[in-house]
């Protein structure tokens, strides 16, 4: 049996290298789109644990609208919180990258990305997104981006 000459196992490198490198960047794809989904479920299970509580509210004969739940954290209407549910806005440390807040002073729900430069922020020092509470006439909720963003993709 003969061994592989130095031409051969460049060329066996060079492609591991080069099959790597593309597994990396799939990866490195696919962490990105789980936390825009991830962020999207979030966002989604929030939207319909406050149109319940609305919803709910109506049934009792409770007042129901956008301005009994102004100011309130839509967090406690979600049971579990989500994953990275880390509490008041501001804190006394750091925000945690990947983490939900919730800013009462503002009455607005804040998420921050584990990697900034995958969202494209309309104001360039933005690091964190921003979402209000609004509610239809149906006792429908939706957060909606307090400034415009988007997910990169890749």
């Amino acid at each position: 049996m003969r061994g592989l000459t130095s031409l051969e196992f460049a060329i066996v490198l060079a492609l591991i290298g080069t099959l790597a490198y593309f597994l990396l960047q799939s990866l490195l794809f696919m962490q990105g789109e789980a936390e825009r989904q991830a962020f999207e479920d979030n966002r989604a299970a929030l939207e319909r644990a406050v149109s319940y509580e609305l919803m709910s509210r109506g049934t009792r004969g409770e007042a129901s609208g956008a301005a009994v739940l102004a100011g309130q954290d839509p967090f406690q209407w979600l049971h579990p919180e989500p994953l990275g549910w880390a509490g008041a806005y501001p804190t006394r440390g750091p925000l945690k990258p990947g983490a939900w807040y919730w800013d009462a002073r503002r009455g607005e729900v804040i998420y921050v990305p584990k990697d900034p430069a995958r969202v494209r922020f309309t104001v360039k020092a933005q690091r964190e997104i921003r979402l209000r509470l609004e509610v239809t006439g149906n006792s429908q909720a939706r957060l909606l981006p307090v400034q415009p963003f988007a997910w990169q993709s890749g």
